[in-house]
């Protein structure tokens, strides 16, 4: 590889870029509420329903359903460790040296690694304007959600939603470094800014007494970081002309949930990562296994495969799925409400096209496109990504 040039040694240099990101997951949220405590205005009958405790419970478990529902599908893509840079081992000189192959995907993690001594620090972004959950509007899921609820006597709530829009917009930045030139650590940051807006009108409806109205309007935004990624990958002895890599993910809860910033539960993820060159030409697959710490019921199988092709010597573009399981239903109880939510498919496609500004830095742009309608999706995703190797 190409010796480094800089005049400031790597580790003070990534320090500088990732404490000041560290310091702002301590600072505490200015407004109290979560935008989860939201939907707790649209059932607000002047204390009415307190009456009625296993009527509340079924209206809740409604809305705690979609909360988790959304804790746990409207994730992150979470970019690679390393850059598309393809390299090989080169027996002369003892190290891996840099092929002309396409540089590949930012979604898919390669088998390379960046070598010792050295680090690659990127920055993404994603914006998903959420839209469906299960396959149905989100004002319509709400809605039919809470009038299948019945209370004593055949009491119902009618909800009439007119606006229900959920953004989320993640700002990523990750750091790379090399222990070695197989042997990589990693820390990525993800910084959410979370908006949500609710609005519209809750009849309780109680037979021989007058409708109860409930007017609600929320438009809350909240920034925060999100669940840290500690990351660490090892690049095996090439196989049969295959590069071979694992990869072991730790996720540590710093996001909040309520805020719809993070899943609130330690995950660990080992994943075995294959690639293969064509020419200029890439191929490359992940294959992992998300183990929740907090719920090993509610674990994940992870994959995805990419192909990338060289269109022009600065030039290529990347295709990808990716995409996780669940094995098992969520069976939850929050408080006094408890519920079921259904074992979700979450597949994408990735299409994203890269570009060498320089030698060392790359930049990517592209599009998600989900395939599946499980969970909370949006129609597509815009996505932009810049990283470069020091």
């Amino acid at each position: 590889m190409p010796p480094a040039e800089s005049s400031l040694p790597i580790a003070p240099r990534l320090a500088l870029i990732l404490v000041p990101v560290l310091v702002l997951a301590n600072v505490p949220s200015a407004l109290a509420d979560s935008l989860a405590s939201l939907f707790d205005h649209v059932l607000e009958f002047e204390g009415q329903l307190e009456q009625s405790p296993q009527f509340r419970k079924g209206l809740e478990s409604v809305i705690v359903s979609f909360q988790r529902n959304a804790v746990r599908t409207a994730d992150f893509v979470a970019t690679s460790t390393t850059s598309g840079y393809a390299y090989t081992w080169d027996p002369e000189t003892g190290s891996f040296k840099r092929t002309a192959t396409s540089r590949g995907s930012v979604y898919v993690e390669p088998a390379d690694t960046v070598g010792k001594g050295h680090a690659q620090v990127s920055f993404s972004y994603l914006y998903s304007n959420f839209t469906n959950l299960d396959g149905k509007s989100l004002e319509d899921t709400l809605d039919e959600g809470i009038r299948n609820v019945r209370g004593p006597n055949q009491s119902e709530v009618d909800v009439r939603t007119a606006t229900f829009s959920f953004r989320s917009q993640v700002f990523s930045l990750s750091g790379t470094f090399g222990l070695t030139d197989r042997w990589d650590v990693n820390l990525l940051i993800p910084v959410f800014l979370t908006t949500l807006k609710l609005n519209g009108t809750s009849f309780l409806l109680i037979p021989g007494i007058d409708p109860i109205p409930n007017n609600f309007v929320e438009n809350e935004s909240k920034l925060g970081v999100g669940d840290l990624l500690i990351r660490t990958k090892y690049r095996f002895e090439d196989e049969f002309g295959l590069q071979l890599a694992s990869e072991l993910i730790l996720r540590a809860p710093s996001g909040n949930p309520d805020n719809f910033q993070g899943l609130g539960d330690v995950t660990l993820t080992p994943v075995f990562i294959v690639q293969r060159a064509f020419g200029p030409h890439l191929l490359r697959a992940n294959l992992g296994v998300e183990v929740n710490a907090g719920e090993v019921s509610q674990s994940r199988a992870r994959y995805a495969v990419s192909a990338a092709f060289q269109l022009l010597p600065p030039l290529g573009v990347s295709v990808d799925i990716v995409g996780s399981s669940g094995f098992a239903p969520d069976h939850f109880k929050q408080g006094d409400v408890s519920g079921v939510v259904d074992r979700t498919d979450i597949v994408d496609a990735i299409v994203g096209f890269q570009i060498s500004i320089t030698q060392q830095v790359v930049a990517q742009v592209g599009t998600i496109i989900p395939l599946t309608k499980d969970g909370l999706r949006a129609d597509v995703v815009p996505a932009g990504w810049i990283g470069g190797r020091f």
